[in-house]
């Protein structure tokens, strides 16, 4: 069964705006930032989230790819749902910065009308292909890190 996708979601986080910067501790501390997701379509079985970095040469960095998430709205992410492995570690959260010039995030958010059986070591790439049947919405936020270096 394929999906139409049938609305937007508005994805928003209480620690960055939209384009501005992301505080460290989401990036060194290995801890997702916290996300509100509004317009969730009543027929949502699960969310789907994928956090990606464009890099140098055009090559894109997954950082965190998580599914099969609980669709309440306006609440924590909660366990249990089924995370994928990223460019940099095996399956966790992991957004460590990778360039000492301004890195953006970019926090894919997918509304899905099934919930997926999937295994865990899935590659961004796969888990994209398979789920792009059941999207019936989606939404983004892209946040800017910047290393900062303090001299004394």
């Amino acid at each position: 069964m394929v999906s139409q996708l049938k609305g937007k979601l508005t994805v928003t986080s209480t620690a960055f705006k939209e384009g501005d910067a992301i505080p460290s501790e989401f990036i060194y501390q290995n801890m997702n930032p916290p996300l509100n997701i509004a317009y969730i379509p009543e027929d949502t079985k699960a969310i789907c989230i994928i956090i990606e970095a464009p890099g140098v040469a055009g090559r894109v960095y997954d950082k965190w790819m998580a599914w099969n998430i609980n669709p309440v709205k306006d609440s924590e992410l909660s366990f249990p749902f089924m995370m994928g492995r990223n460019a940099t570690c095996p399956i966790m959260y992991a957004m460590s910065s990778l360039s000492s010039e301004p890195y953006r995030y970019y926090f894919y958010v997918y509304a899905l009308g099934e919930q997926v059986s999937l295994k865990q070591d899935l590659s961004n790439t796969e888990l994209q292909n398979i789920i792009r049947q059941y999207i019936i919405a989606d939404g983004s936020l892209m946040g800017i890190y910047e290393e900062v270096n303090v001299m004394v």
